[in-house]
């Protein structure tokens, strides 16, 4: 029974691996309200970014993203998933505001 554990976690560290190579030097972008000073009026959230990753093609839960806290500005920002424990990839995130 052990001997199946142990390729389930094989299995899941080879997507981590490949999650993280494949999400290298990825950009997301998204187009939010905004006031003028660049806060937005909502924010982008962990949810949001892995429906972005889902159109994407990657299968990314929202618990895989460390995000300290919604963005709430526009700019540039970094995301960071963790697919498997102690594999990390750090991304950017871009937000810009929609134009009126």
């Amino acid at each position: 029974m052990l001997g199946i554990f142990c390729c389930l976690d094989v299995t899941k560290k080879e997507r981590g691996e490949r999650l993280v190579q494949e999400l290298a030097g990825l950009e997301l972008e998204f187009i939010e309200d905004a006031n003028d000073v660049g806060h937005l009026y909502g924010s982008v959230n962990a949810k949001q970014i892995s429906e972005a990753l889902d159109k994407k093609g990657f299968n990314i839960t929202e618990d895989e993203i460390n995000l300290p806290q919604p963005l709430k500005t526009i700019g540039d920002h970094e995301a960071e998933v963790e697919p498997y424990k102690g594999l990390k990839v750090i991304f950017k995130v871009k937000i810009t505001r929609t134009v009126s």
